[in-house]
């Protein structure tokens, strides 16, 4: 019904015109005189001829535009190809706009792409360049002992996260990026991202509980291990006293890795809203160090491994971080 409304709108001036026309003879065949049933017959033959153009129109437009339909629905490639034959000079006008602004976005696609390549070789250069210093400096303060020594190495060890964490965010949607899906020991990847932290729990005299495990987990261990150390960095950073657990679990479809920690917690109505990019919320405004990036990049790496993320977490009494990842290689998509 809706094809036929459309139609009707779209050749309104034709159909007035055409019944203008068909009244106009009437009157003029009646006052000649003709009989009736002679005016009557062309008359109405002449309308149903009319309405079967009318309804071939109406199959046309509905076929054609089904298929316009479909492109859109399916986000499938525009190519004047796939549309239908232009019926008139404007139709075909329109396939050639079409035409031009694909060209248009296709070439403004490929300088995004070379820009964003330029971008990621010189992060990737930069970073390799700082962490030649890093690691000379990590070096000679590992000769030194004092209590500045550590403060100034377990600052060092914070820049080179932050290092690091540029060069994820650069990797993180490019194509090139390499995600290694094997099955490896929780204490594989758990343990190294525990270490890089021993000189934190220290000097901020916070306890660590973690009885290992050898449960196994089907995922990316580099990857994984950027997200663990994300996550174990914001529990320190976020807790005065007390100290972090860390625990892992299983059941029939999922591993699941537990970060839990004393620190200050986190709003209920922040919640929501943690792993938006730039975030920082309630924390951001009391630490001038919270850059709202790190949870971000650690969402986006889980949904690209396939985990699932929870929260828990109630102010001044601590956070809960798992991670839930799938025991079985048909869970990815």
């Amino acid at each position: 019904m809706n094809y036929i409304k459309r139609y009707l709108k779209k050749h309104i001036k034709l159909i007035v015109l055409f019944a203008f026309i068909v009244l106009v003879f009437f009157i003029i065949f009646v006052n000649y005189g003709i009989e009736l049933r002679a005016i009557i017959y062309p008359t109405v033959l002449t309308l149903i001829m009319a309405l079967f153009l009318a309804a071939f129109g109406v199959i046309r437009d509905k076929k054609r535009h089904k298929i316009v339909e479909d492109i859109i629905l399916k986000k499938a490639d525009v190519d004047e190809s796939v549309f239908p034959e232009p019926l008139n000079a404007v139709e075909d006008d329109y396939l050639k706009l079409i035409k031009l602004l694909k060209e248009e976005i296709v070439n403004r696609e490929c300088e995004y792409e070379e820009k964003n390549r330029n971008l990621s070789d010189y992060y990737t250069m930069w970073v390799h360049q700082v962490k030649t210093p890093i690691a000379s400096m990590k070096l000679k303060l590992s000769e030194a002992d004092s209590e500045s020594a550590r403060l100034i190495a377990s600052d060092l060890r914070r820049i080179e996260q932050y290092v690091d964490m540029v060069l994820t965010y650069v990797r993180l949607n490019s194509e090139s990026t390499d995600y290694v899906f094997k099955k490896i020991k929780a204490d594989d990847v758990i343990k190294p991202s525990v270490r890089k932290f021993s000189h934190d729990f220290i000097s901020k005299k916070l306890s660590l509980s973690y009885e290992g495990s050898d449960i196994e987990l089907l995922t990316d261990e580099k990857w994984l291990g950027f997200v663990i150390e994300q996550l174990l960095s914001n529990a320190v950073k976020y807790t005065k006293e007390g100290g972090i657990t860390i625990s892992v679990t299983e059941d029939d479809r999922y591993a699941v890795i537990s970060i839990k920690d004393t620190g200050i917690g986190i709003p209920a109505e922040n919640l929501p809203r943690i792993f938006e990019s730039g975030y920082t919320g309630l924390n951001g405004r009391t630490d001038s160090h919270s850059s709202g990036i790190g949870l971000y990049i650690c969402k986006k790496i889980c949904d690209n491994l396939g985990i699932t993320v929870k929260v828990l977490s109630e102010v001044s009494k601590g956070s809960e971080f798992l991670l839930m990842i799938p025991k079985e290689s048909g869970k990815f998509e």
